[in-house]
């Protein structure tokens, strides 16, 4: 991930497959993620934990 500041672009958040195995299970299957609510939805429900 990400994240712009007034020098540009930098760092930020990494994700790796090992900590969220189910998104990146659903970004093989999927370009985009539609999730109407990312809590309860199995492709990013893991990221409420971090």
């Amino acid at each position: 991930m990400f994240q712009q500041s007034p020098r540009g672009l930098t760092a930020g958040m990494k994700l790796t497959a090992s900590d969220y195995p189910c998104y990146f299970a659903a970004l093989k299957e999927e370009r985009t993620i539609t999730a109407h609510d990312a809590w309860p939805d199995p492709c990013t429900q893991e990221f409420r934990h971090s």
